[in-house]
């Protein structure tokens, strides 16, 4: 499974709270510190990050897995994390027919001097 690339510290933060009850304990520069009592007290440091690296979400959701003693596709689904589709470039292709038209019409008069 895919982890998300466009995921950010807010995002992940509010899906840990909702999954798993992890609480925001504090902040110290732009890394926060959550706790959870869930299956024993857990401490995760989350940098407030807007993506969250690939690196440093895997390592993160590592932690979750190991204390949690679960599988990361287990983890993902429980955590239902935000899907944001891909960018969509509809209508390109007409204005990219637009500008060719442009440009011929400009070749024709550079033609005609």
């Amino acid at each position: 499974m895919k982890l998300p690339r466009d995921l950010s510290a807010a995002d992940l933060e509010k899906a840990l709270r909702r999954a798993f009850g992890y609480q925001f304990v504090r902040q110290l520069g732009s890394h926060r510190r959550l706790t959870t009592q869930t299956g024993g007290e857990h401490h995760l440091t989350i940098p407030n990050h807007n993506p969250l690296r690939p690196g440093t979400l895997r390592a993160i959701l590592g932690e979750v897995m190991t204390h949690h003693h679960l599988t990361l596709e287990q983890v993902l689904e429980q955590l239902r994390l935000p899907h944001r589709p891909p960018r969509r470039w509809d209508g390109c292709d007409e204005e990219i027919g637009a500008m060719r038209k442009s440009f011929e019409w400009l070749n024709l008069l550079f033609d005609k001097l």
